[in-house]
């Protein structure tokens, strides 16, 4: 994951919250797979107490 270089961000017009995101072809199956296994699927979420705002 990268933000990239400042100067090609900057001639490219890259909005200063985009992130870039590479992932190995034979890596995606498993990240697909672990969807429903995570909070982003049916899994329920989990933040410990000192994450946690009062």
């Amino acid at each position: 994951m990268t933000v990239g270089d400042w100067t090609a961000r900057s001639h490219q017009r890259f909005e200063p919250d985009v992130i870039f995101l590479s992932i190995p072809y034979e890596r995606i199956h498993n990240l697909i797979a672990a969807i429903p296994h995570c909070s982003a699927g049916d899994a329920e979420a989990y933040i410990p107490e000192e994450f946690q705002s009062d």
